[in-house]
């Protein structure tokens, strides 16, 4: 082994030659990598400003994936799961408040940042203000589209929490204390959200274009005064019914401060704001042309059943108000997916909602006259049933069949010939075959992108 020493003369030397070559550039180590860009150079470049829009658009959650990540169906009474996942866990009462499931608070309060943000730094965009098309315009919608997604995302908040703190248009640092006063911010009251939310989306109205008719293609999924005045309607909707209407279960529900965060006193005023909000959208829609039950024809003769179908499936219809250019719809549709086809079948509606579903003639299954009958099994086909189908399947509504797979239905790929499903015990999506199936015996087939047959 060759050993190297090297004396401290060298080193001493090293280091003076070091320091002479640096003392020539005093910023050497002080350097902003060129990678880096300021606050103030995003807001005076149009596609760095534009870019940086399209950011806060993507505060918009994507819920399309409804096993796990977004559990608002699969923790209702609607939807049971057989996957041994967060809302499995949640179902069977495995859970406690520090269990910290679904927390979407941080992530739309990032949101609202980014969107105070834009609106605050975007007038003085001169790259924009120079387009000679009306610059000062379109910094004026761009404004309108963050305003609106802010409000949306306190919308969400609303939803999910209730009460929630409104920051406005101030900017809070993301670098404070816990034991800064802005860090400890009160909660406003339901009523003062409803109202902030209500004014943020009239604000934004103003400046946006009407409906995404009336924008480019590639425009389509941003925000438009129909937008706006939906959310407005649901809003009022929601602040309307008897959960925040006079609910006297939230008496006594303060801030630390004392101050009452639910109005415990109904008011009927709620009711006639929400039916105004939502008249103003079927005035416009008529007015304007815009906004219509979707209808499809099949061999010239309106069809109910296609109809519904593809009202999910085909973009940008008629009855779209706002909807994401993409999302991570086949995750779902594994889940729905029997086994027979390399699915999971683990998503199940309950026979609670399966009973929702009317009959063909209009009647509730416990109406009389329906024709429901319980027992047995059909002995000739009908409209979308073949032979030998349980009789509780058999002369229903046509949402029926465009929603859900019962065992004995065909798998809708029929590509390789009519496939039945089995969702018994020792049927191939059965409880036998698996720990993935479904536990109350039937899947969803909404939203799906392949044909449906008809029996």
């Amino acid at each position: 082994m060759t050993h190297y020493k090297i004396s401290m003369k060298k080193l001493l030397v090293i280091f003076l030659c070091f320091s002479l070559f640096t003392s020539c550039k005093k910023d050497f180590l002080d350097q902003v990598p060129d990678d880096i860009i300021t606050l103030e150079e995003v807001f005076n470049r149009r596609d760095l400003s534009e870019q940086y829009l399209a950011n806060v658009y993507n505060y918009i959650r994507d819920e399309a994936h409804r096993t796990n990540n977004t559990p608002w169906d699969v923790i209702s009474d609607d939807v049971d799961v057989s996957q041994r996942n967060t809302p499995f866990q949640v179902n069977i009462g495995n859970w406690s408040a520090s269990s910290n499931y679904w927390n979407f608070w941080t992530h739309y309060y990032k949101g609202i940042r980014s969107a105070t943000t834009f609106i605050n730094n975007i007038d003085g965009n001169e790259q924009i203000l120079e387009d000679e098309r009306g610059g000062s315009t379109l910094i004026s919608q761009y404004k309108a589209e963050a305003r609106f997604l802010r409000a949306f995302f306190y919308f969400e908040l609303l939803k999910q929490y209730g009460p929630f703190i409104i920051i406005g248009d101030e900017e809070i640092a993301p670098d404070l204390t816990n034991d800064d006063p802005l860090m400890q911010l009160p909660r406003a009251s339901y009523d003062e959200c409803v109202e902030y939310i209500i004014s943020e989306l009239d604000l934004a109205s103003q400046d946006l274009p009407l409906h995404f008719t009336s924008q480019a293609v590639l425009d389509y999924g941003r925000a438009t005064k129909i937008m706006a005045m939906g959310v407005k309607s649901r809003m009022l909707l929601y602040a309307a019914s008897p959960q925040f209407n006079g609910n006297a279960d939230y008496v006594g529900f303060t801030n630390p401060d004392g101050k009452a965060l639910m109005n415990t006193t109904y008011s009927v005023e709620k009711w006639q704001k929400a039916a105004s909000a939502a008249k103003d959208i079927i005035d416009i829609a008529e007015g304007q042309g815009i906004l219509a039950l979707y209808k499809k024809n099949v061999n010239g003769v309106f069809d109910h059943l296609i109809s519904y179908r593809d009202v999910f499936l085909d973009p940008w219809n008629s009855e779209v108000m706002m909807s994401r250019n993409n999302n991570a719809l086949n995750n779902y549709e594994r889940s729905q997916t029997p086994r027979l086809a390399s699915g999971y079948a683990s998503m199940g509606p309950t026979q609670q909602l399966i009973d929702d579903y009317q009959m063909a003639n209009g009647k509730a299954i416990d109406e009389e006259g329906s024709g429901y009958v319980e027992n047995g099994f059909s002995t000739s086909a009908g409209k979308y049933t073949k032979a030998g189908t349980f009789n509780m399947y058999v002369g229903r509504e046509p949402r029926f069949y465009a929603s859900i797979t019962y065992s004995g239905s065909y798998w809708i790929n029929t590509t390789e010939g009519l496939k039945e499903i089995g969702m018994y015990y020792t049927g191939e999506s059965g409880k036998g075959g698996s720990h993935d199936y479904s536990e109350t015996g039937y899947m969803f087939r909404k939203m799906y992108t392949l044909p449906l047959i008809h029996g």
